[in-house]
């Protein structure tokens, strides 16, 4: 096989992979290499319902983070025995360094990085203690602004009151709605929902 027809099918699969018809350059298909894909979930875990009892639940996912490209999680809940209004379970992050240590989200240094810290969650988007049964959806966009020194993200289950509830299908993957283009340029999603 010829170095030509090689590359060509590099490229078709690059093209069928990213979803795109664009021409794809070497320079685009290497940068391409350093990005997520864009086709589908990166985890899925809990099929079954799983009952939790506390402030947490002891289930999280940890993801890699790229700049410009927003992070999505979805969670079913159901059977939530608080009955205060607005408090109940939603998505939350930790913010992770390249050794997996976790990093303050308020606490910076002289250079802008986040400073090592334990146990400190967010939530991943707009507030969501609904206390109802139903979908939890929420993403998060990295940025430069806030990347800084954050190279992974672990998206974990908790709530701001004391209850029980249950849990199933927490889904993490990259958004997917936004082009190759995008990407490549280091682009961000134009979602509004996106914080």
């Amino acid at each position: 096989m010829s170095l030509s027809s090689t590359m060509t099918s590099l490229m078709d699969k690059a093209r069928a992979n990213y979803h795109t018809t664009d021409k794809l350059s070497i320079s685009d298909l290497t940068d391409l290499l350093t990005k997520p894909a864009v086709n589908g979930p990166l985890s899925i875990t809990y099929p079954n319902w799983t009952k939790v009892s506390g402030w947490s639940a002891d289930a999280f996912v940890i993801v890699p983070v790229f700049e410009g490209v927003p992070i999505c999680a979805t969670v079913e809940i159901k059977d939530i025995a608080s009955t205060v209004s607005n408090r109940g379970p939603c998505l939350l992050c930790t913010f992770k360094d390249k050794n997996l240590n976790d990093l303050s989200y308020w606490d910076t240094d002289s250079n802008g990085d986040y400073k090592l810290a334990h146990n400190q969650p967010i939530q991943v988007g707009s507030d969501d203690f609904s206390n109802k049964n139903g979908l939890r959806s929420a993403q998060r966009l990295f940025g430069g602004s806030n990347l800084r020194n954050v190279s992974y993200i672990a998206i974990s289950i908790g709530n701001n009151v004391d209850t029980t509830y249950s849990f199933r299908n927490l889904v993490v993957s990259y958004y997917e709605p936004y082009s190759v283009q995008n990407l490549i340029d280091g682009g961000q999603s134009n979602s509004s929902s996106v914080v």
